[in-house]
Protein backbone atom coordinates (compact mmCIF):
# COMPACT_ATOMS: atom_id res chain seq x y z
CA UNK A 1 0.00 0.00 0.00
CA UNK A 2 3.09 2.54 0.91
CA UNK A 3 5.98 2.64 -1.29
CA UNK A 4 8.91 1.79 0.61
CA UNK A 5 10.09 5.58 0.29
CA UNK A 6 7.18 7.23 2.45
CA UNK A 7 7.21 4.02 4.73
CA UNK A 8 10.80 5.38 5.05
CA UNK A 9 9.66 8.90 6.05
CA UNK A 10 6.56 7.73 8.15
CA UNK A 11 9.45 5.74 10.02
CA UNK A 12 11.93 8.91 10.44
CA UNK A 13 9.10 11.58 11.01
CA UNK A 14 7.47 9.25 13.84
CA UNK A 15 11.09 8.41 15.63
CA UNK A 16 11.41 12.18 15.06
CA UNK A 17 8.35 13.12 16.73
CA UNK A 18 8.73 10.42 19.55
CA UNK A 19 12.69 12.22 20.49
CA UNK A 20 10.78 15.71 20.58
CA UNK A 21 8.09 14.64 22.72
CA UNK A 22 10.69 12.69 25.27
CA UNK A 23 12.94 15.80 25.20
CA UNK A 24 9.60 18.09 26.40
CA UNK A 25 9.23 15.64 28.68
CA UNK A 26 12.67 15.69 30.12
CA UNK A 27 12.63 19.44 29.84
CA UNK A 28 9.92 20.04 31.69
CA UNK A 29 10.84 17.69 34.29
CA UNK A 30 14.07 19.61 34.60
CA UNK A 31 12.40 23.30 34.92
CA UNK A 32 10.16 21.82 37.78
CA UNK A 33 12.14 19.85 39.95
CA UNK A 34 13.43 22.53 42.38
CA UNK A 35 9.74 24.09 42.69
CA UNK A 36 7.69 23.60 45.31
CA UNK A 37 4.04 21.53 44.30
CA UNK A 38 2.00 23.50 46.21
CA UNK A 39 2.77 26.82 43.02
CA UNK A 40 2.08 24.49 40.45
CA UNK A 41 -1.13 23.80 41.84
CA UNK A 42 -1.91 27.11 42.58
CA UNK A 43 -1.09 27.97 38.84
CA UNK A 44 -3.57 24.94 37.89
CA UNK A 45 -6.34 25.95 40.20
CA UNK A 46 -6.60 29.52 39.34
CA UNK A 47 -5.90 29.11 35.94
CA UNK A 48 -9.43 27.21 35.94
CA UNK A 49 -11.59 30.00 37.96
CA UNK A 50 -14.00 31.44 35.71
CA UNK A 51 -13.81 35.01 37.70
CA UNK A 52 -10.16 34.91 37.33
CA UNK A 53 -10.37 34.72 33.56
CA UNK A 54 -12.95 37.14 33.50
CA UNK A 55 -11.13 39.86 35.38
CA UNK A 56 -7.59 39.04 33.47
CA UNK A 57 -8.56 37.46 30.06
CA UNK A 58 -8.30 34.21 28.65
CA UNK A 59 -4.30 34.31 27.89
CA UNK A 60 -2.78 35.05 31.58
CA UNK A 61 0.74 34.44 31.84
CA UNK A 62 2.41 33.32 35.11
CA UNK A 63 5.16 34.46 37.29
CA UNK A 64 7.19 32.78 40.11
CA UNK A 65 9.92 34.25 42.33
CA UNK A 66 11.08 32.54 45.55
CA UNK A 67 15.13 32.67 46.28
CA UNK A 68 15.86 28.76 45.85
CA UNK A 69 18.62 29.12 48.82
CA UNK A 70 15.48 29.75 50.77
CA UNK A 71 14.41 26.12 50.05
CA UNK A 72 17.09 25.10 52.74
CA UNK A 73 15.42 26.64 55.47
CA UNK A 74 12.06 25.50 57.02
CA UNK A 75 10.21 28.93 55.73
CA UNK A 76 9.68 30.57 52.06
CA UNK A 77 9.03 33.75 50.52
CA UNK A 78 7.22 33.56 47.39
CA UNK A 79 5.27 36.09 44.93
CA UNK A 80 2.95 34.24 42.54
CA UNK A 81 1.56 36.23 39.78
CA UNK A 82 -1.11 35.74 36.49
CA UNK A 83 -0.31 39.06 33.55
CA UNK A 84 -3.44 39.24 31.21
CA UNK A 85 -4.17 41.62 28.68
CA UNK A 86 -7.16 43.09 31.45
CA UNK A 87 -5.33 43.22 34.48
CA UNK A 88 -2.70 41.25 37.15
CA UNK A 89 -2.96 39.46 40.08
CA UNK A 90 -0.25 38.99 42.58
CA UNK A 91 0.14 36.86 45.02
CA UNK A 92 2.63 37.45 47.84
CA UNK A 93 3.11 35.05 51.16
CA UNK A 94 5.11 32.64 52.72
CA UNK A 95 5.17 28.97 53.20
CA UNK A 96 6.32 26.42 55.81
CA UNK A 97 7.91 23.17 55.87
CA UNK A 98 5.59 20.63 57.34
CA UNK A 99 6.79 17.01 57.82
CA UNK A 100 8.99 17.72 54.25
CA UNK A 101 5.74 19.19 52.65
CA UNK A 102 5.30 22.98 51.94
CA UNK A 103 2.60 24.15 53.25
CA UNK A 104 1.57 27.77 52.19
CA UNK A 105 1.01 29.99 55.78
CA UNK A 106 0.10 33.64 54.70
CA UNK A 107 -1.21 34.92 51.58
CA UNK A 108 -1.66 38.71 50.31
CA UNK A 109 -3.65 39.30 47.26
CA UNK A 110 -3.58 42.06 44.63
CA UNK A 111 -5.68 43.08 41.71
CA UNK A 112 -4.42 45.38 39.61
CA UNK A 113 -6.08 46.57 36.11
CA UNK A 114 -4.80 47.11 32.62
CA UNK A 115 -5.15 50.81 31.93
Amino acid sequence: MFTPFIKKVLLIGGGFWLFCFALSKVALYWMTKDTPPFLGEMFDHLAENPRLVTRLGENALPALEYNEYDMEKDSLPYTFSLRGEKGELQIKGYAIKQQGQWVPVKSDTLFTPTP
